[in-house]
């Protein structure tokens, strides 16, 4: 799995979805609006929708389509 580089806290992503976030490696879904809590496992970070407290992650993405 092909990832893009860190992008700062002050991008934000484009489509909603499950990020990695630098907090310990951890996920969070982005909902287009806000982060949701971060979680360790990115499977469980897709259903978790509670908004994060921390809004200002640096994150990164697929850079790719997933096959």
């Amino acid at each position: 799995m092909k990832l893009t580089p860190w992008f700062p806290k002050t991008v934000k992503p484009i489509r909603p979805g499950v990020y990695q976030v630098d907090y310990a490696g951890n996920y969070s879904y982005w909902t287009g609006d806000s982060w949701c809590l971060s979680i360790c496992d990115r499977h469980s970070a897709f259903r978790i929708r509670q908004p994060s407290r921390i809004q200002d992650r640096t994150w990164r993405g697929l850079a790719e389509e997933p096959k």
